[in-house]
Order: C-alpha cells, then structure tokens, then sequence
C-alpha cells in the first residue's frame, strides 16, 4: 500500500467515523458509559489524541530514529492521560480539537515522503496496522451506540 492508497484509506474511514458521530444527537455524544467508560465525545477526543500521538511518532522515527511502540507504555494510562489533559472541554471545542487533530496529522503526512508508508516500515506500521484499524473499530463502537438511541 502506498502512500496515496494510505491517506485514501485514512481519509475514507475517518470520514465515516465522523458522519456516524456526527449523527449522534448532541444531546447524547456525552453520555458517559455509550463505549465502555466513555462518552461518544471522549472517544472522539481519543482517536484525535491518538492521531497527535501517531503524528509525534512518525515524527520521532524520522528525526531521530528512535522506534516507539504501544508496548512502551500501557495504552491505558497514555489513554487516560489524553483525556485528563482534555477533560474540561465543552462540545464544541471538542468537535474544534477532533477537526484540527485530524487536519494537521493529514497535512504532515501529506508531506513525507512515499517510503513512511511501506507497511513494512516503522511508520508504515504505525499508519496501516495502527492508525487505519483505529478509525474502523471506533466507528464501529459509536456505531453500536448509535443503535441503541
């Protein structure tokens, strides 16, 4: 997959998980407990973090060298962190921080060079075995919500 089969793909399915939470009544995007312990708007808030995360990775491989892998540190305090540091945001300014997440991660990639999408690469990995499954299981997991309103 190369890199303009990698940003298609990442544009399609957060596309489609911003139309199924899109559709979430305001009113319900912060209940908390819709995906497991979180609310639609903390999700979303994850998957933004994550995609500021995976925009330092990337960055950190290629400035540096230095590989980092979810092993590193438990996801769930790197989870937990995120959404502490984003816990007193109002709807809003959550969907702002989503757009924005989202926006400059594409832009940087955008920019690299075509080898940081070779699945075989560090940041391949980060971008197609990582990042992409992200995206679709989050969807999925609102998308359950979705049915239950």
């Amino acid at each position: 997959m190369g890199k303009s089969k990698v940003l298609e793909s990442l544009t399609k399915e957060w596309g489609l998980l911003l139309t199924m939470s899109e559709n979430i009544p305001d009113q319900c995007q912060q209940v908390t407990g819709a995906i497991g312990d979180w609310s639609v708007a903390q999700c979303l808030i994850h998957v933004a973090s994550w995609d500021e995360e995976v925009m330092d990775l990337v960055g950190a491989f290629i400035n540096s060298g230095l590989k980092r892998s979810i092993n590193n540190a438990p996801p769930h305090d790197l989870n937990n962190r995120h959404l502490e540091s984003k816990g007193d945001m109002d709807l809003p300014d959550t969907w702002k921080y989503i757009y924005r997440a989202h926006s400059t991660l594409m832009s940087y990639l955008e920019s690299l060079p075509g080898e940081n999408f070779d699945p075989d690469s560090h940041n391949g990995e980060w971008l197609v075995t990582q990042l992409l499954p992200h995206y679709v299981g989050h969807k999925q997991d609102i998308e359950v919500f979705a049915q239950s309103l």
